[in-house]
């Protein structure tokens, strides 16, 4: 019996190994415009990325990115989010008075790191943490709604773009939100998902509720997506962290999702969980949807007061490598050209893809 379990471990082992080696890597880069578009190409076709995920402020700035980025076979994707704006503010998401309490700590605190606030990472102060910026609650048809209009004429002004990023697709509070709309729905869910489990907890049937609709609005745009430009891609930062379940990625019809691996901020995160989160990124990307690449993502800035050190950076990305694969996605992308010791970094650990 110990030598069959034996066995089946070992063959489990070499299996996911073999998988995550056979897994064809990509890179994507979230970027902000450089001085030099050429320099800022040219490195990312050097660093063996794929694709780069930029807004679109300055739309001439786009037509330059996507003539140079055509040239070294690089992918631009349109950067996407939810955070709302004064226009569609009372369409925001809502937190409870407690949450909006600690909101109003944390932007009363000036201080470098904030007291180890994870800025939409996973929480470390057992205070919690919420998110500074404001998101549209899609629960509301009127998000969807605008969510599409605003989708399709993205994809009408940039005919060259390869595809959209979506980004900032959570909860404000990291688990739900408050708001009449997301009350009265999540009261019908609970209702009926209670006539068939009656052992389940109102509160983790709204962990449910609210992964659940989640998951299928980021699925409905991906698809209008598809639809509406044929062969677009789509690809996302599973940021803000959904504390139920942080590494939920792979329920995402999308082609490229990018998962955290390895957090911006102190206390950093231990090798072990940088190792474990890899391997499910990766491994289990395909576990829903076919179309999904699984890409580690890697947070680092490097700014007085919540700075990732050089050698922690080579050690994420080493035990990455170790897991066996060389996708890979980082935010910021142009501190690989503000600091070129990180870009000879990632070279030397993940090296280029072939």
């Amino acid at each position: 019996m110990q030598k069959y379990v034996l066995i089946s471990a070992l063959f489990l082992f070499f299996h996911s190994i073999a998988f995550t080696e056979n897994a064809k890597a990509w890179r994507g880069g979230w970027a902000s415009y450089w001085k030099d578009t050429a320099e800022q190409i040219k490195l990312a076709k050097k660093l063996g990325f794929n694709g780069l995920i930029f807004n679109l402020k300055k739309p001439e700035k786009i037509e330059e990115i996507c003539d140079l980025a055509e040239k070294e076979n690089i992918e631009i994707y349109a950067w996407y989010t939810i955070i709302s704006n004064k226009e569609n503010k009372e369409l925001s998401q809502v937190m409870s008075d407690a949450e909006n309490k600690r909101l109003e700590i944390i932007k009363s605190d000036k201080s470098p790191g904030r007291n180890r606030y994870q800025s939409g990472g996973e929480p470390f102060n057992k205070e919690g943490d919420v998110l500074l910026n404001e998101l549209l609650c899609f629960h509301r048809p009127e998000v969807l709604a605008l969510c599409k209009k605003q989708l399709e004429e993205i994809l009408q002004k940039y005919p060259r773009l390869a595809g959209i990023g979506f980004d900032y697709f959570g909860y404000r509070n990291y688990k739900c939100c408050n708001c009449p709309v997301s009350e009265k729905m999540f009261n019908e869910y609970y209702e009926k998902l209670h006539k068939d489990n009656k052992d389940i907890s109102r509160e983790k049937a709204l962990e449910k509720f609210s992964l659940d609709t989640l998951t299928a609005f980021v699925n409905e745009l991906a698809a209008y997506v598809r639809k509406i430009k044929p062969g677009c891609k789509t690809a996302i930062h599973i940021y803000p962290t959904f504390i139920p379940e942080p590494v939920y990625g792979n329920r995402l019809d999308v082609d490229y999702c990018m998962q955290t691996a390895a957090w911006y901020f102190e206390p950093f995160w231990g090798l072990d969980k940088v190792d474990r989160y890899t391997k499910i990124i990766v491994n289990d990307a395909n576990r829903y949807f076919k179309r999904q690449s699984g890409i580690p993502f890697v947070g680092i800035y490097m700014r007085p007061g919540i700075s990732k050190p050089p050698e922690r950076f080579r050690e994420e990305l080493k035990t990455i490598r170790k897991t066996g694969t060389q996708s890979f996605s980082i935010c910021p992308f142009n501190i690989f050209l503000e600091h070129p010791e990180l870009a000879k970094i990632l070279l030397e650990e993940l090296g280029v893809p072939k």
